[in-house]
This record gives C-alpha cells, sequence and structure tokens, in this order.
C-alpha cells in the first residue's frame, strides 16, 4: 500500500482498543513481553483515559473493548 510517497504495511492479525479511567494502573497483561507477537502495542495516558493498543488475543476474558481492528504502519525509517 503507498501513499503521499510512504509505503505502509498492514500488520498481521486483529487488535482491540481497550479505554480505562485515566488513573487507571497498566494491567499486567498490556505488557509488550506478554504480546504474542510484538509487532504492536500502544499504552497512552491523556488526563481523560488510559488507551490500550494490543492484539486482541492479548486481552483477557471480560475486559470490555472494542475488538476487530486492522494496524498498519509505515515500512522503513521516517525523518525525526
Amino acid at each position: 500500500m503507498e501513499r503521499s510517497g510512504l509505503k505502509f504495511r498492514r500488520l498481521p492479525g486483529r487488535y482491540a482498543i481497550v479505554r480505562l479511567a485515566h488513573d487507571a494502573t497498566v494491567p499486567d497483561w498490556a505488557s509488550l513481553s506478554k504480546s504474542t507477537n510484538g509487532d504492536f502495542i500502544s499504552i497512552t495516558r491523556t488526563g481523560d483515559e488510559l488507551s490500550i493498543v494490543c492484539p486482541e488475543s492479548q486481552v483477557p476474558p471480560g475486559v470490555k473493548c472494542e475488538s476487530g481492528w486492522r494496524c498498519v504502519r509505515v515500512a522503513g525509517k521516517m525523518d525525526f
């Protein structure tokens, strides 16, 4: 896939987005070392929420999430 001179690569598998309270502790299951494929994980905290994007297989049963997402990344390196 290519747009505006950038090349994109679709990562394998499906991803989930978990939204927790802004002051929640990062759950142990969200660790990159626990990831089954290690291609992508994002843990982001704002004043409003703690967001976790990870392989959907990594999210334990009973955790509210939105699953079925795909991830793409820029192939290669970008200038800083």
